[in-house]
């Protein structure tokens, strides 16, 4: 019997590795592989990961909390589009780069209103 244990901020920072590294591998020249389709085949293989392995519980603020699914893949398509932008800007098409600015600005501005 497997016990599930809750992913800690390095399990968290080996997900996210594997899943910019995917996503820049897969959309480089040669491969042409749809952009958003291959994002979205990353996040959803991280919360997956995230739900099998550690039964949707992660450590934050040092202790172990269970994630909403849903708002979990919204961040992690988020952050891997972020990183994507810095780390293989020549992958991610203009509109996804516009669309995660505009959100990116959303986000600020709650973030101001809930401060």
């Amino acid at each position: 019997e497997n016990k599930l244990t809750a992913a800690s901020k390095k399990d968290l920072d080996l997900y996210h590795g594997m899943g910019v590294s995917y996503l820049c591998n897969a959309t480089k020249k040669g491969y042409d592989m749809d952009f958003s389709k291959t994002l979205s085949v990353a996040s959803a293989t991280f919360v997956s990961v995230i739900q099998q392995k550690h039964g949707g519980i992660i450590i934050e603020r040092n202790k172990e909390e269970k994630v909403n699914l849903r708002n979990l893949q919204y961040l992690v398509t988020l952050n891997l589009t972020k990183s994507a932008i810095d780390l293989c800007p020549d992958n991610v098409p203009d509109k996804v780069k516009k669309a995660y600015d505009i959100e990116s600005e959303r986000i600020m501005k709650l973030q101001k209103l809930k401060d």
